[in-house]
């Protein structure tokens, strides 16, 4: 043992890495040090400086690939709850009898929706014919491919319809959820964008 101004010190204590750590650049920072007095202090206070950022942000990139892996969005139903309009970019990508549309998705807690003037498409015989939707149905969030998308069934109608998730996960953070599905081929960007 040591004596240390009146303080008995075992050897241990003399050389423990987590007891007096000098926060001293030119002493080679988190190496043992001889502890004094207040190295119990001293403790406390090195092992909160001697954390990096480096090493954060090594764990939120584990964080945030593992969830990429799992396929998880980061966008759950209770999230997507609301009232969500068509952007006016969009409207460039409708039909030229479907431009003066105001299209709107409510999506409620219970699992129903309502949507008024959905743009989409018909069958009438052989052709396809630009329709506004406006009915109710029930909804639900699903993995379709990899990634979760917004289920649509409409209930007046065999029909359904997909819409794509796009947040923070998908888009960077900070991103705000949206809602989009394409019109036509996805190579083409021609995309149907709704925003709360």
């Amino acid at each position: 043992m040591v004596n240390n101004g009146g303080r008995h010190l075992t050897p241990y204590q003399l050389w423990n890495p987590r007891i007096g750590k000098s926060k001293d650049p030119d002493s080679g920072f988190g190496r043992p040090q001889l502890a004094t007095a207040g190295a119990e202090h001293n403790a406390r206070v090195a092992m909160t400086t001697t954390r990096t950022p480096g090493l954060r942000l090594v764990h939120l990139a584990l964080f945030l690939s593992a969830g990429a892996i799992v396929g998880w969005s980061g966008v759950r139903a209770a999230d997507l709850v609301g009232t969500w309009t068509m952007t006016e970019p969009s409207r460039q990508y409708l039909p030229a009898e479907l431009r003066t549309a105001v299209p709107k998705l409510t999506l409620y807690s219970d699992g129903t929706f309502t949507a008024v003037d959905l743009p989409g498409t018909r069958q009438v015989g052989s052709t396809l014919v630009p329709v506004a939707r406006s009915a109710r149905g029930v909804w639900t969030v699903a993995p379709t491919d990899g990634t979760n998308r917004v289920q649509l069934r409409f209930q007046e109608e065999d029909y359904g319809q997909q819409l794509f998730i796009s947040d923070w996960a998908s888009d960077g953070p900070g991103s705000a959820t949206k809602l989009y599905y394409f019109d036509g081929d996805p190579d083409s960007g021609r995309r149907i964008l709704f925003t709360r």
